[in-house]
Parts: structure tokens; sequence; C-alpha cells
């Protein structure tokens, strides 16, 4: 399988969890504001959903292990909103759900499937 190596696997896989953070949004009551925030020094955070006066930012790494390295984006969010940033949450292609730090979640995106 090709897929491992192919260039945009990353990007594809972004945009898939992405579509299915959407569609369970679509079941919930009270939609929360999406946004996608980047930073001027380019630190990213692929979703951020914004309700009830609090950042739930959401990161997909299409790596199969997760570490500190991981959660900048997450962590440079929270020095910008450093009291209304969540616990950050990174889907990911892996087995396990896990702290990856005290703040930052490592959720399989196939959890999400099972909701």
């Amino acid at each position: 399988c090709a897929l491992p190596i192919y260039p945009l696997r990353g990007p594809l896989f972004e945009t898939y969890c992405a579509n299915m953070v959407f569609q369970l949004l679509e079941t919930t009551t009270s939609r929360p504001v999406v946004y996608h925030w980047r930073s001027k020094n380019h630190a990213e955070v692929d979703l951020v959903l914004y309700a009830n006066n609090k950042l739930y930012p959401i990161e997909v790494k299409a790596a199969s292990h997760i570490n500190g390295h991981d959660t900048r984006g997450i962590q440079a969010l929270r020095e910008v909103y450093p009291n209304q940033v969540t616990t950050g949450l990174i889907l990911y292609p892996g087995d396990s759900c896990h702290y990856v730090t005290s703040d930052v979640i490592a959720l399989p995106f196939n959890a999400l499937m099972k909701s």
C-alpha cells in the first residue's frame, strides 16, 4: 500500500477527520463556532471549537505515535488565550487514548466513528 508514503497523506487525513468532527457537530443542539487558528509565527491548530466562552482545540496528526512536540500549536493557542483554552485533543491513527501532556489528550480518530 502506497498510502503511508503518499505526499498528501497528512492533508487527506486532516480533511477526513475534520469532516467527521463536522458530522458529529450536526447532531448537537447547540453547535459551536468552528475556526482554524494560525499565529503570526505560523503555529496553528486545525480546528478550534468556540462555545460558552471557551476554546476547544483539536489538532489532527497523521503519525501513529504522538509526542509533546505535536502539541506545540495547542500550547501556542493557550499562550494567546490563557483563560479560554480547555484541554486539547489530538486525533491520530493510533490505537490508544492517552495524555500527551497534562492538558492534551491523544485520541484515535476511529473513536469518533463509534460515537
